[in-house]
């Protein structure tokens, strides 16, 4: 079910340019398939004090929404969120399987996402993960420009000046699943490794900003960056 008051796709029209208009081509994808181990609680449901105490989920899907065409929510089979477009991750591959491990982390969601935009024509997908409450939106309009001006790119995402990388947080086109998909029979599920440098366009981000991208697995990182469950009261 899609969100409430979701726009229905719209694709562009031949020799559509920019950014904005090659954003409606894409879908957006809340990469919540993780298994919140050191959270001890599934961490999408968590709540930014700040923000009115909005779930993470929900404010990673308003961020898309403000953007894409679409926003469907990456999950693990059977954990699906209700009241989102969910998209469950495909099968493990058995090379995956046989090294004994129970999922493949995003790469898998991508790839499962990156599988459906294809079916419905779209060019790829615009990703963000659930559990970065302080990237601000217009970090997510760059990476629509930077991919809009760069077409040829499989992937677009951030890299600082030190070498710091964020392949979470980009733009994949559909023309990347066949390398990621390679990546992952291979048993390679590391995402920023799936793809090769020639493949990739990264944006330079200062490293200012690098604190942006700031996440929260376990529940200390959470309470600094303002995040508690939904039944937490707040002292004072």
């Amino acid at each position: 079910m899609p969100l409430s008051g979701q726009r229905a796709p719209v694709l562009p029209q031949a020799g559509e340019r920019g950014g904005e208009g090659f954003a409606t081509a894409l879908a957006g994808v809340v990469l919540a398939g993780g298994q919140s181990r050191r959270m001890g609680q599934d961490k999408a449901l968590l709540c930014c004090v700040a923000q009115g105490r909005v779930s993470l989920l929900r404010r990673a899907a308003d961020s898309l929404r403000a953007i894409c065409s679409e926003v469907w929510i990456s999950c693990a089979a059977g954990r699906r969120h209700a009241g989102f477009d969910c998209v469950e991750d495909e099968p493990l591959p058995p090379v995956v399987r046989a090294e004994g491990r129970h999922d493949a982390g995003p790469l898998l969601g991508i790839i499962t996402c990156l599988a459906r935009a294809a079916r419905e024509g779209r060019q790829g997908v615009l990703v963000l993960p659930c559990d970065m409450p302080l990237l601000p939106e217009r970090l997510l309009r760059d990476l629509i420009n930077g991919a809009a001006q760069h077409p040829t790119a499989l992937a677009v995402y951030y890299r600082t000046p030190g070498g710091w990388e964020e392949p979470l947080v980009g733009v994949y086109r559909c023309g990347a699943l066949p390398a990621l998909r390679e990546a992952l029979l291979a048993g390679q599920c590391r995402v920023r490794a799936a793809l090769p440098p020639e493949g990739k366009h990264l944006l330079p981000l200062s490293e200012a900003e690098h604190g942006l991208f700031a996440n929260c697995n376990t529940p200390e990182q959470a309470r600094a960056l303002g995040v508690r469950a939904p039944s937490a009261s707040e002292p004072g």
